[in-house]
């Protein structure tokens, strides 16, 4: 109860748009709990079951790392720092940082994904055209 109550909190303080919760394992006791706890109010929670290994997940994040698409503040706080020295001691030590990193990535749109075969959600620009005569 003191994690949905944190929870609640945190998504009180931060109206985030969505928050992504693990589904399977332990986490599934969350579902009906925060319904309760929540009293009818809107918590935008998508629910996500994983069926690959933690580790494979973390690993697919490296590419973007190495490509510098992921970045952290100048001065971290407590939290970040946290995950950052989770991520650079991976795989040894805990993992749920990285595993919760993996996780949010899983939950942002891929860009060049269509929704349906006839309109894609994301398009990338085109070459630009010559405005020399603007």
């Amino acid at each position: 109860m003191e994690m949905l109550d944190r929870l609640l909190a945190w998504h009180g303080r931060l109206r985030p748009r969505l928050i992504g919760i693990e589904q399977n394992g332990g986490y599934a006791l969350i579902r009906p709990l925060l319904s309760l706890r929540a009293g009818g109010g809107f918590v935008p929670v998508r629910y996500v079951n994983h069926t690959e290994p933690k580790e494979l997940r973390i690993e697919r994040l490296s590419p973007e790392f190495e490509a510098g698409l992921w970045l952290f503040p100048s001065n971290p706080g407590p939290g970040v720092r946290v995950l950052q020295e989770q991520l650079l001691n991976y795989p040894g030590g805990f993992v749920d940082g990285p595993d919760a990193l993996a996780g949010c990535s899983e939950l942002l749109p891929d860009p060049v994904a269509p929704a349906d075969a006839a309109q894609p959600l994301y398009r990338r620009l085109g070459p630009r055209s010559d405005f020399a005569e603007l």
